[in-house]
């Protein structure tokens, strides 16, 4: 077989290394799918570990009381989410 012309009509030499062509990876589920996290604020202790360990999912009302910024947040908070159940000494947390 001798040399044959790609779709522009260039000659590729066969033995040449060929090119690669890059396609981008589907997204991954954990990033697309999101969590669904809920709180007991009438058992929270106002002890604000939730907001250091996810400040994106959790914040404190001005008497320290734990306030939910997002019910839903995506797949990549997770380990974030679960330090914040795990810094809760009053187990408000719930993740499902």
């Amino acid at each position: 077989m001798g040399d044959q012309p790609d779709g522009a009509g260039r000659v590729r030499d066969p033995a040449a290394t060929p090119e690669l062509t890059v396609v981008p990876a589907p997204p991954a589920a954990r990033d697309v799918e999101n969590m669904k996290v809920s709180i007991d604020k009438d058992k929270c202790i106002a002890s604000g570990g939730c907001v250091f360990a996810a400040p994106e999912v959790f914040d404190q009302d001005d008497d320290g009381i734990v306030v939910l910024l997002d019910g839903n947040p995506p797949e990549n908070q997770r380990p974030r989410v679960t330090e914040a159940i795990d810094a809760c000494p009053a187990a408000v947390i719930g993740l499902g």
